[in-house]
């Protein structure tokens, strides 16, 4: 990890899609990893968009929002090193 992110500008913010191509790199890399067990922590508008895209139904098909100090499990399907999808995703109480 650089001291300083390169990719962050004061100016300007990630469009949705550009959130959404991270969230598809970070899972490629995810699923070629040798732990079966995983935490992930990340700011709440990367695990909404996250969630959104991948599994609509955790968060009620956007109906509802991710907040601080907010857990969601759930099981990150691949196969032959390839990001299938996410399930059984739901919020922790």
């Amino acid at each position: 990890m650089k001291e300083f992110d390169e990719a962050w500008s004061p100016t300007r913010r990630e469009t949705i899609d550009q959130i959404e191509t991270r969230i598809a790199e970070f899972f490629e890399i995810l699923v070629k990893r040798e732990e079966t067990n995983i935490i992930v922590v990340s700011h709440g508008v990367w695990i909404e968009v996250c969630l959104n895209a991948l599994c609509p139904a955790a968060l009620d098909h956007g109906r509802r929002r991710v907040y601080n100090c907010d857990l969601f499990v759930g099981d990150c399907i691949s196969s032959n090193g390839r990001f299938i999808r996410l399930q059984n995703v739901h919020h922790l109480r």
